[in-house]
């Protein structure tokens, strides 16, 4: 069981009769009797058993990400391979959840954000019922931005043969609704890559509710290599974006 709330690399390698099973390129487990495969032709569903629709049985609670089915049984040194070229490392993002300044309670808010700069912004403690439906998705603010640019603090450098990944949830409060948002990732000042809603390359918001906008962005567009990374998140219409839980991870050695 995997319950310590962190990704862990999980593998089943099966050769003939045998199984190995292995997390963090560990072996785990083994046994001797495993039944052969046979062929089958129709769709297969990740994370539950069953054939899926409305109610697929055995669902896995949690994430999962990066499968990959080989044509061998591959063996413990490819695992450790696998581990070492695509391994996730978190990017420490200041204030990624908006914690600070400390407010004093539901409807409290102040102008400006700790780690980030940006007009029109601050952070912002939600009204449960009124603002949204749902939790906030960290701790219990957000950032707000109306009609602005929230850009956080230099991060770490630009790499090569990297792949970034950042994850940002948005939400749209009832009270001042606005759909139109956009989460951006540069270098310096050149824009690595940015998703939006107006334009749907970042999912659309609901009055009440947070969704989770994924960009990815490699070195291109002729970024310098070495100059920091910034997170930019845009509010562009005439309501109140809110931001949470920003995280960034980068996978080094992804040759895009």
């Amino acid at each position: 069981a995997v319950t310590d709330g962190t990704w862990h690399h999980v593998v089943l390698a099966i050769s003939g009769s045998d199984a190995r099973y292995y997390v963090d390129g560990v072996l785990t487990d083994s046994r001797s009797d495993v039944a052969q495969p046979t062929s089958y032709t129709g769709t297969r569903a990740i994370g539950h058993r069953g054939a899926g629709g409305a109610s697929p049985t055995h669902q896995f609670i949690g994430l999962i990400d990066d499968v990959r089915i080989y044509d061998h049984g591959v063996t413990g040194t490819e695992i450790r391979e696998m581990i070492g070229a695509f391994e996730k490392k978190s990017i420490s993002v200041p204030n990624f959840s908006f914690e600070q300044p400390t407010l004093g309670g539901p409807g409290a808010f102040a102008a400006g954000i700790p780690g980030w700069t940006g007009t029109g912004a601050g952070v912002y403690y939600p009204v449960a019922g009124s603002d949204y439906d749902v939790p906030v998705p960290d701790g219990n603010q957000v950032a707000f931005g109306n009609a602005g640019t929230i850009t956080s603090a230099a991060l770490d450098p630009l790499k090569a043969d990297t792949l970034y990944i950042l994850d940002v949830h948005v939400g749209e409060r009832k009270v001042s609704p606005n759909p139109d948002y956009a989460v951006g990732l540069q270098a310096g000042s050149t824009p690595l890559n940015s998703i939006a809603s107006a334009n749907g390359t970042a999912p659309a918001t609901v009055a009440g509710q947070f969704v989770r906008a994924t960009l990815y962005a490699t070195a291109d567009f002729g970024a310098t290599l070495g100059t920091p990374l910034q997170i930019v998140l845009d509010s562009n219409g005439p309501g109140q974006a809110n931001f949470d839980n920003v995280r960034l991870t980068a996978i080094e050695g992804a040759k895009i």
